[in-house]
């Protein structure tokens, strides 16, 4: 894989996490909605913690440039 070829797959990984930060971001404003109810929040809150979990591994799959072994 070429360096371009690395740097686009990065990118497209960004684009994935800044997806699924804003889907967790607009869960966790459903989560605080006073007229949901305590299930509906639960869910809410669930679904932002899967997002935010799916946007961290595509930040750790997108770095480009790799530490060696430690």
């Amino acid at each position: 894989m070429t360096d371009a070829e690395k740097l686009q797959a990065a990118l497209v990984r960004h684009d994935y996490a800044a997806w699924y930060m804003l889907d967790a971001i607009s869960a966790l404003l459903e989560a605080t909605d006073f007229d949901a109810t305590p299930a509906l929040r639960h869910k809410a809150r669930y679904a932002a913690k899967r997002d935010l979990q799916a946007a961290c591994k595509a930040l750790q799959q997108a770095q480009v440039i790799r530490e060696g072994p430690e």
